[in-house]
């Protein structure tokens, strides 16, 4: 194995992130994930896409800047035509 030179990176990126009243499954770039409720629905990514994160790991890394709710009003956890 040839040498890997590590360093330290720090993403800075903002995302969109909404919390999850029930259980689902989304389709992501990986693949369908589960996510249950009470985890976080966080995008749109550089492809446009959404992906789940568990509530425990959501809560310790990100930090909440505004109410997005109110600024994207079509993002896809507002939509509520069933």
């Amino acid at each position: 194995m040839k040498r890997i030179d590590i360093r330290e990176y720090r993403k800075t990126a903002t995302v969109l992130a909404g919390q999850a009243t029930e259980a689902g499954v989304i389709k992501t770039l990986e693949g369908n994930h589960t996510y249950q409720a009470g985890d976080y629905i966080c995008g749109p990514g550089a492809a446009g896409e959404y992906w789940p994160v568990r509530r425990d790991i959501f809560e310790s890394t990100y930090e909440a800047i505004l109410d997005a709710e109110e600024l994207h009003p079509s993002a896809p956890w507002n939509d509520t035509s069933g």
